[in-house]
């Protein structure tokens, strides 16, 4: 009954004149805070669409259980409404929400937030920028009460293997619509304190953000993120009452160490900043409370950490366009120069040995500050200056997939020659029982490097690394890499093949290609 009077408060605001005002989002409308299924949060989002000028709906695509994603832009820009290209001079936000279905906090703030753009108080931003909301990222998980999609695939940690619907079109997303600014909504359950019952323990603060910091990400951006944009953000929240913290990892006993969140390019933080924008993950915690009673609240917190975003976005969007532009098209020349970081993660903080937790007991509720040991120095064990290219002479059509997914530019070898290459053979291979901190690295390689000179064919795969991806072609290509596609289930079998698929260009002359380089297929259009 409780949804049937959702469905009609729906439908009446379906019947709305364009010049009425915005109606509340079904979450809003519905009086025992019902969590509305994805159908509803798409019917209210082609209601905003379709009530104001500033608004347009465009469907990026299925998810695995084939439900629709949809973008809502929203923009006093009829160019960047027609076809979402990126302006000039305003910054362009990525908002997106809800990879877990069992978060749905940011779901429901970001359909409140849109109101609040096209009819409400927040509309003045609007003369500053220009946003891509997905308030639904994952609505397979919405709808079938879970975590993962209707394949049961986790498409917040798959932005190298591409494996999930879900995850190519948010590649794409980033692609056609080069956000200046990405920012990804999560929620953290509130038992991640000692796990273990008999400790009994669990965190105490509200909210915890994070930037990009993958050690490939653009110097100056990375630098910008980290030691600017964050901070200010941190300030503003905890001016705003919201207790906001930077990012402290999953604490799940008391004995481990503190670290900062994953540095692994497999995740849409960090996998963003490395195509060029400022990358922020913010995490709200879900409270003690069931997830129905405590949702008002939840929601709460993720509109104040979204008003901060957005006052600070436009406050300095300007310097942010810079920055991101120019990290898109490969940095400046100090920063194409530097080395591909290609094993990569967490140490001990050889400044701050330890930091301090504040801990709520569950029996009593009494709350205590723990000192934890601080494992938050990035490590970087091995590095290599970024080769010129990558040939690719077997698996040419996997790869060829790949690429393209990801918008990496390829060329197709159309005449035999010899090109100097860096040969590899796998020597060894281990497995390890945990990844190692920081990223998702379960594999470490032993490799016999030979520099031979190879008659290129007609179908080998050209990848140059002179390209605005080229740094992400190197993270994902070379299999010493933490971040590499070797590291994915699906790919490992390669690992077995004498020499491996692909081999590192030793000097900068481009074998002969194809006359017209390969480029990925066009992103879905609305």
């Amino acid at each position: 009954m409780k949804s049937l009077c959702v469905i009609g408060l729906l439908a009446a605001f379906l019947c709305l004149p364009a010049q009425a005002a915005l109606p509340p989002t079904p979450f809003e409308a519905s009086q025992q805070q019902q969590l509305p299924q994805s159908g509803l949060i798409s019917g209210y989002l082609r209601t905003l669409a379709d009530n104001s000028p500033f608004a347009t709906l465009s469907l990026l695509g299925v998810s695995g259980g084939g439900r629709p994603i949809e973008a809502l832009l929203i923009s006093q820009d009829p160019e960047f409404l027609s076809n979402g290209a990126p302006a000039p001079q305003r910054p362009t936000l990525m908002l997106l929400a809800g990879m877990y279905g069992n978060e749905p906090a940011g779901v429901e703030a970001l359909q409140i937030l849109a109101r609040r753009l096209l009819d409400g108080d927040l509309k003045p931003l609007l003369q500053k920028m220009n946003l891509v909301l997905v308030p639904l990222a994952n609505p397979d998980g919405r709808d079938l009460g879970q975590r993962l999609n209707a394949r049961n695939e986790n498409p917040n940690v798959d932005f190298i293997a591409a494996s999930s619907m879900e995850t190519r079109l948010f590649i794409d997303a980033l692609h056609r619509f080069q956000p200046n600014v990405v920012y990804d909504l999560q929620e953290t359950g509130s038992s991640l304190a000692a796990r273990d019952s008999k400790q009994g323990f669990v965190t105490h603060g509200d909210a915890q953000f994070e930037v990009a910091n993958n050690p490939n990400l653009d110097p100056e951006l990375r630098r910008y993120a980290e030691h600017t944009f964050l901070p200010n953000l941190l300030a503003a929240a905890k001016q705003a009452g919201l207790p906001a913290q930077r990012y402290q990892g999953d604490i799940h006993y008391l004995e481990q160490a503190v670290n900062r969140g994953s540095l692994g390019v497999t995740n849409l933080r960090n996998y963003a900043g490395l195509t060029g924008a400022l990358s922020v993950l913010m995490e709200s915690r879900q409270g003690r409370a069931a997830p129905l009673n405590s949702i008002k609240e939840r929601v709460r917190r993720q509109l104040l950490g979204l008003e901060r975003l957005l006052a600070l976005v436009a406050k300095d969007g300007a310097h942010i366009v810079q920055l991101t532009r120019r990290a898109r098209q490969g940095g400046s020349p100090a920063a194409r120069s530097q080395p591909v970081a290609l094993e990569v993660g967490f140490g001990p903080n050889s400044q701050q040995p330890s930091t301090e937790v504040t801990l709520t007991e569950r029996a009593s509720g009494r709350k205590l500050v723990r000192r934890f040991s601080l494992h938050d120095q990035i490590l970087i064990q091995r590095q290599e200056a970024l080769p010129p290219g990558y040939l690719i002479r077997s698996e040419q059509r996997r790869f060829q997939i790949l690429l393209e997914q990801h918008h990496i530019r390829y060329e197709r070898i159309t005449q035999p020659r010899t090109l100097e290459v860096r040969r590899q053979r796998l020597v060894e291979l281990k497995v390890a029982a945990q990844p190692k901190p920081g990223v998702r690295d379960w594999l470490d390689l032993e490799l016999e490097e030979q520099q031979v000179s190879l008659t290129l064919q007609p179908g080998d795969l050209w990848v140059p690394t002179d390209q605005p991806l080229g740094r992400l072609a190197a993270v994902m290509l070379d299999p010493r890499s933490s971040n590499g596609i070797y590291q994915e289930p699906r790919w490992r079998g390669l690992l077995l093949r004498n020499p491996l698929p692909v081999a590192l260009a030793v000097r900068p002359d481009s074998p002969a290609v194809a006359s017209q380089p390969k480029s990925p297929a066009k992103s879905p259009r609305k």
